[in-house]
């Protein structure tokens, strides 16, 4: 096999991975933008409802801080083990 015929076989093997893992990065790009985003939005309703304490209110705007803080803390995604990342 001459050399060119050597270099053409295995480039493409890397040019897969490469693609492979171009891939990959978009989705996990994606999966967190997608988590940041509900996140941030689970962050404003949490502004929201600490903003809106009133006296007279207290046990409802207790109630509803508390909702909205354990909706943020359903946001968190747990951290991946080491050596996941492709």
């Amino acid at each position: 096999m001459s050399a060119n015929q050597e270099n053409s076989s295995s480039a493409s093997p890397r040019a897969a991975d490469r693609e492979a893992l171009a891939a990959r990065q978009a989705e996990v790009a994606s999966q967190t933008r997608q988590r940041h985003d509900a996140l941030l939005e689970a962050m404003h309703r949490l502004e929201a409802a600490l903003a809106s304490a009133a006296p007279g209110r207290e046990q409802a705007w207790n109630q509803r801080v508390a909702q909205r803080l354990g909706e943020l803390l359903a946001c968190r995604s747990p951290t991946p083990p080491r050596g996941s990342w492709p």
